[in-house]
């Protein structure tokens, strides 16, 4: 499965608002929920000079470990992604650490789900990060991810979404940042994204 996403960073306002313009248009409200996740080093290589992202999700009595590649789309957060379903959050995150994956980063967002067509929108909330935007499709193979994501821009603006929040950076990547961590190989930022200009 190729996950085609792009991301704005937005105000309340904007989020109240682009939320309106969804259900404005046809868009059904999916619900809304609390995610935890927990990001996860591998034990002999560095995940970020990979571009690859392991990640164990909990949301209410679920719980899934998603694999994410590494980007295919320079233009978008476009990347193959392998998620499984598992019963026993704890457990998993005690293997993974007993297999010698080291926790980088725990996220909690807010997050309501709307659904256009074959099109998702994801209004997010974080403590500390703020209000953003995803929009998301799936693309079959990799010969799909332009149109795909041509499809999502355009959506974005038709939604009224403002253009200059547009971000290529995970929330991984935000938080990362934002805590001070350089480019050394310790500080797990991505230097194959900085050497493509997406991290300044």
């Amino acid at each position: 499965m190729i996950e085609v996403e792009v991301k704005y960073r937005v105000s309340k306002e904007d989020a109240d608002r682009i939320a309106s313009n969804v259900l404005s248009i046809g868009g059904i409200f999916m619900g809304e929920e609390v995610q935890e996740d927990i990001y996860f080093q591998h034990p002999s290589r560095n995940f970020m000079l990979t571009d690859e992202a392991l990640r164990v999700r909990y949301v209410g009595d679920r719980a899934e470990v998603t694999y994410k590649g590494p980007r295919i789309d320079l233009k978008s957060k476009t990347r193959e992604e392998i998620r499984v379903k598992v019963g026993d959050f704890d457990g998993t995150v005690l293997l993974l650490e007993k297999l010698g994956f080291l926790q980088v980063a725990k996220i909690v967002k807010k997050r309501k789900t709307y659904q256009l067509g074959e099109t998702f929108l994801h209004l997010d909330y974080i403590n500390n990060l703020g209000f953003f935007v995803e929009i998301e499709s799936i693309a079959e193979d990799e010969r799909e991810v332009e149109k795909k994501r041509d499809e999502l821009l355009i959506k974005a603006e038709e939604l009224g979404i403002p253009t200059d929040g547009f971000e290529l950076k995970s929330y991984l990547e935000i938080i990362l940042e934002n805590e001070g961590a350089t480019a050394r190989q310790d500080s797990r930022i991505n230097p194959h994204l900085k050497s493509q200009g997406k991290l300044k």
